[in-house]
């Protein structure tokens, strides 16, 4: 049986490596591969009824302290 892939669908590069492989019975199969991760960006809004009030980009992921400061610094000022 083959299927058809969506080039649209969520996936990494690391993909085609995990599909096929050989071992012994009661082995896991195991492939060295190198997988280089592009960077990652986080974007953080508020919306409110005439759009985006706030809003923040961010490489890699937030922490809460991150989202705190959003909301007291970013966010606070332009509510009132």
């Amino acid at each position: 049986m083959s299927k058809e892939r969506n080039e649209n669908e969520s996936k990494d590069d690391r993909t085609q490596h995990r599909i096929f492989g050989y071992s012994l019975s009661d082995k896991r199969a195991e492939k060295n591969c190198i997988y280089i991760q592009g960077k990652r960006y986080t974007f953080e809004a508020a919306l409110g009824s005439n759009g985006i009030i706030a809003y923040k980009i961010k490489e890699d992921a937030i922490s809460s302290d991150d989202f705190y400061d959003f909301i007291t610094q970013d966010l606070n000022p332009k509510a009132f």
